[in-house]
């Protein structure tokens, strides 16, 4: 009895030594920079010229993006400053 004891408190001691050692290790590697780069991939408006522009109806706005053409309109025209394609 006292020999599986022992061995639990080494399992439960072994276990815990594993969890810090991968606790410290994910602390390091949060704060090691590490190198960005940016890509980006030139889109065909095609899709939201044709279609979406000149082809939806209200109705089709409202289902499928749940909110009137005007005020989806209104929407872009607020948030463009703040998502607008950047040159970087």
């Amino acid at each position: 009895m006292r020999m599986h004891h022992v061995l639990n408190r080494h399992c439960l001691s072994r276990k815990m030594n594993i969890i810090v050692l991968f606790s410290l290790r994910s602390c390091i590697l949060a704060t090691v920079p590490r190198p960005r780069s940016i890509s980006c991939v030139e889109r065909s408006q095609h899709w939201w010229d044709y279609i979406i522009m000149s082809k939806f109806k209200n109705k089709d706005w409202l289902e499928n993006f749940c909110l009137s053409k005007l005020t989806s309109m209104h929407w872009c025209d607020q948030l463009r400053p703040y998502i607008q394609h950047q040159d970087t």
